[in-house]
């Protein structure tokens, strides 16, 4: 299922780096309840990383969404945004769900337009706007690769990656993943370090939500 407000991709020129992917399919088994839809200041997880997109440049972002679709929809439903039902959501990776965003991308987007896309986690809201345009400057000066901030050199979220490796993406055996992908000799991955950690900080567990609250929306 795919609802979306606005099949005008390439209507805001930004730079060729105007597509989020937000992975919002995840089972959180270990959290109990959904991540995305968990209070966040005045509204919910994926509201905030929604709003905090929507201040950059960038142009359109697509949700993969699972079993909370419907109320995904309802908090977020705007003209930019296109939601994607994952119908495999239980049964296969966070890959999965990257795949069928950069395929939807791939299909109803200008080559010349939409040059990269962030890979955003739906659990990380503490990411902030400064990051993004740090990477989106990032890329402009190295074009043709991936981009991954890096707080105290660690590696962290979200992923900017160039178009000419989604279709490599998106050919991928099952089995392997995105770091595995990244490693790969004929892949050019690029490091920014920024000075915000909120890059690293993902929330498995009911005590990882908290420590986040805590620190970025006590």
């Amino acid at each position: 299922m795919i609802s979306t407000h606005n099949n005008d991709i390439n209507n805001r020129d930004c730079g060729g780096v105007d597509a989020a992917i937000v992975l919002a399919a995840g089972r959180s088994t270990r959290m109990g309840i959904s991540k995305v839809l968990l209070p966040w200041e005045n509204e919910t997880v994926i509201q905030q990383i929604v709003k905090m997109l929507n201040e950059t440049s960038i142009n359109r972002i697509v949700v993969i969404t699972g079993s909370e679709t419907a109320i995904i929809y309802h908090l977020i439903k705007e003209d930019n945004i296109t939601i994607i039902y994952n119908p495999s959501f239980e049964l296969k990776d966070m890959i999965n769900s990257i795949k069928i965003g950069l395929s939807y991308l791939y299909r109803h987007s200008d080559n010349d337009k939409v040059r990269a896309s962030f890979i955003f986690l739906g659990d990380m809201p503490a990411v902030t706007k400064n990051v993004i345009k740090a990477m989106i400057n990032q890329y402009h000066n190295a074009q043709g690769r991936i981009i991954v901030p890096r707080y105290n050199r660690r590696g962290g979220h979200p992923i900017l990656i160039d178009r000419i490796y989604w279709q490599k993406i998106i050919n991928m055996v099952d089995g392997k993943n995105l770091r595995e992908f990244m490693n790969s000799p004929d892949v050019l991955v690029d490091y920014l370090d920024v000075d915000s950690d909120g890059i690293l900080e993902d929330m498995d567990t009911s005590s990882d939500y908290q420590k986040l609250i805590d620190k970025y929306a006590p």
